[in-house]
């Protein structure tokens, strides 16, 4: 298992035809931080391209993550990943460490400076790729969260939720997407179907230091 961050050769193109003028001003703590002209945060991330930034800004795909794995040490690892994007117009993405928080029973692939490289980057527009894989070995539930540290404006300390769902498979199948409105998993019942909702961490396990 080998967790990695990797640049895209690829620009996203979304505002590659448009002009500064063409743009939306950015707004005052960078996109997606908060509420600004009438939009909110969340709406500003989904469209980040549509804004005018001249410092740097991380923009996540997602911003949490779930996934199912039913036990069995001959599977593959079950994955996560997430696509960062440098919204910036002009300046260039930082990237200094990626780091696992929460995960206490340390079922997640631990982040490290060598998975990174020193000084990798990303150019305005281009996308770069979190990925952590997850291979519990006991039945329960994990709750983890990726923290990417960078020169962005909006957000030096990016916090991407990430949780899992460990099963016995021989007692069915739960859903272990994202929480619908059910309410939280119940791992005494093989038949949920309900989601799994990925909880709030502020620690770091042992194995992560």
């Amino acid at each position: 298992m080998k967790a990695w961050i990797a640049v895209s050769t690829l620009l996203l193109c979304g505002a590659c035809s448009s002009t500064d003028k063409d743009l939306k001003p950015c707004p005052p703590k960078g996109i997606g931080v908060e509420d600004y002209n009438g939009v909110s945060a969340a709406d500003q991330l989904a469209k980040a391209l549509e804004y005018n930034c001249s410092e740097p800004q991380i923009c996540p795909d997602l911003r949490g993550q779930a996934v199912g794995f039913g036990i069995d040490p001959n599977a593959a690892p079950g994955q996560i990943a997430f696509i960062l994007t440098n919204c910036s117009n002009n300046a260039k993405l930082e990237i200094t460490k990626v780091e696992v928080w929460g995960d206490s029973r340390c079922f997640f692939t631990n982040v490290t400076d060598a998975d990174i490289q020193p000084g990798r980057s990303a150019n305005p527009r281009e996308t770069i790729g979190v990925k952590t894989d997850y291979f519990p070995t006991a039945v329960g539930e994990d709750h983890g969260q990726l923290r990417v540290y960078s020169n962005a404006q909006n957000f030096p300390v990016l916090k991407l939720p990430v949780c899992g769902l460990a099963y016995n498979p021989q007692q069915g199948t739960p859903d272990a997407g994202p929480i619908g409105d059910g309410g939280p998993p119940d791992l005494a019942n093989p038949d949920l179907t309900t989601g799994l909702e990925c909880k709030a961490v502020d620690t770091q396990a042992a194995c992560h230091k």
